[in-house]
């Protein structure tokens, strides 16, 4: 039985390889691919089809070839238990389909029971239990509510052969341009070479890092002598209107968040090829995720503490980050803690300065630590109770020695997200229990606020 490697999606026989999935679009190699062995309430619960339509056949008829409908699993099944309806018999084979429009049994007129079906869209629960041999499982209804061909369509042009489920993923965005109100004045930015270079506002002395829409720069401020980190524009984006919107807004959002853990904001400009740049806090120090597995947990927990402080204020002043993880919070080397890499932040109605910002309306995040509603969507979903998941996934790495989520591909990681699926720990105790909270699949049922957060976790600190 050929499945999709990536998503478990069945194929069928005539499906020819290498060619993309027709369910999550990812590329289905020719190599020889493991026999799926999940069962069908496994992949009830995996493919999650918004409509699911179980068709069973006598044990003399096979499934048709090709299929009239995407296939999601076949599966020959020992035993059935449908509720409101007559099982059919032992060693019927099964197939579950999506035509699209809800979530039914339906039981065909060859068995027993002609015309049975059932159906929970009145709002009441579907029970199914399938038995065959390896797992015997009830799947209720209200559990399938997540359509993973929306998550891989959400995902698929913004996922590359390069990229992976620790690195930041930034979903497209509809464009439209807007004037802004800021004041860019132009500063005159220089390289460092033997020489002091004369008349330059800034000297570049050397690339610190690289983004997929900057590059920071450590350098020297002339007019009072001191050394800052210069973000700029790369030069490809210099008269591209979005990046340079986006650009802009990441400035004034970080700008307007004026606080000891976030670093603070000291100028915007353009040089003299019109490339946008900011310059802000020169932060000697180390990476969180350079070190988090050598501190003591009580180390550890005394930097998520100051990286919710961080995130507590942003909150309070409209924005969330989105994108919070150990690799973006750096440690300085004098006991500071700053929380960086604010591009994902995402505002909400109580930011104050919204008219000089684009707003979001594009998915984004790192897959291994994503929030449900982060990898599901729709944005409109994604709110400070995701930020509230991030610092709990942040937890749980601290005490786990892994993020919550995993996958060998980033897709695959997208998927175990967006279905929560949490990494197996053999850690346990009153620690992990806050991190699992935090980590709920329903933003409802998270910590109330980041304070609610921190009070959990001072309270395990008192012990």
């Amino acid at each position: 039985m050929l499945t999709c490697p990536h998503c478990g999606v069945f194929l069928g026989e005539a499906f020819s390889r290498p060619a993309a999935c027709p369910s999550c679009a990812l590329t289905v190699p020719a190599g020889p691919l493991e026999p799926d062995r999940a069962t069908l309430a496994d992949a009830v619960k995996l493919n999650a089809a918004v409509h699911a339509t179980i068709d069973m056949l006598p044990p003399d008829v096979p499934p048709p070839d090709p299929l009239p409908v995407p296939v999601i699993i076949a599966a020959t099944v020992d035993s059935w238990s449908l509720s409101n309806a007559t099982a059919p018999p032992p060693g019927s084979p099964a197939r579950i389909v999506d035509s699209g429009s809800g979530y039914d049994l339906a039981v065909p007129s060859s068995l027993s029971d002609p015309g049975s079906s059932i159906s929970p869209a009145d709002g009441g629960n579907t029970s199914l239990t399938a038995n065959d041999g390896r797992l015997a499982q009830t799947i209720e209804s209200h559990e399938i509510d997540v359509d993973l061909r929306t998550v891989a369509g959400i995902w698929s042009k913004t996922c590359s052969p390069e990229s992976n489920p620790w690195q930041t993923l930034k979903g497209e965005q509809a464009y439209q341009p807007k004037d802004t109100r800021l004041v860019i004045n132009s500063r005159a930015l220089k390289t460092v070479t033997h020489e002091r270079p004369v008349g330059a506002d800034y000297e570049l002395l050397g690339v610190i890092g690289e983004g997929g829409m900057g590059v920071v720069y450590s350098a020297r401020q002339a007019s009072i002598d001191r050394n800052v980190a210069i973000k700029m524009l790369k030069p490809e984006g210099a008269s591209d209107g979005e990046r340079r919107e986006k650009f802009l807004s990441e400035a004034v959002v970080t700008g307007e968040l004026d606080h000891p853990n976030i670093v603070p904001i000291y100028d915007l400009g353009s040089n003299e090829q019109n490339a946008l740049f900011y310059s802000m806090k020169r932060v000697q120090g180390t990476p969180w995720s350079a070190v988090i597995q050598e501190k003591t947990q009580s180390e550890n927990l005394e930097v998520l503490l100051k990286v919710a402080d961080a995130v507590a204020f942003a909150h309070a002043r409209g924005v969330v980050h989105r994108d919070l993880k150990p690799e973006n919070i750096m440690l300085g080397d004098f006991g500071e803690v700053l929380v960086m890499d604010w591009g994902l932040a995402l505002s909400t109605p109580a930011f104050r300065k919204s008219e000089s910002i684009m707003q979001t309306t594009s998915m984004g995040g790192t897959p291994a630590f994503m929030a449900p509603e982060m990898a599901t969507g729709p944005i409109a979903r994604v709110g400070p109770a995701a930020d509230i998941y991030l610092l709990g996934a942040i937890l749980y790495e601290m005490i786990a020695g892994k993020p919550p989520h995993a996958g060998t591909t980033v897709m695959e990681c997208l998927f175990a997200a967006a279905r929560n699926q949490i990494q197996p720990t053999d850690a346990s105790g009153e620690l992990l229990d806050i991190a699992m909270h935090a980590m709920a699949t329903e933003p409802a049922d998270r910590h109330a606020s980041v304070r609610d957060f921190q009070t959990a976790v001072r309270l395990y600190q008192d012990h």
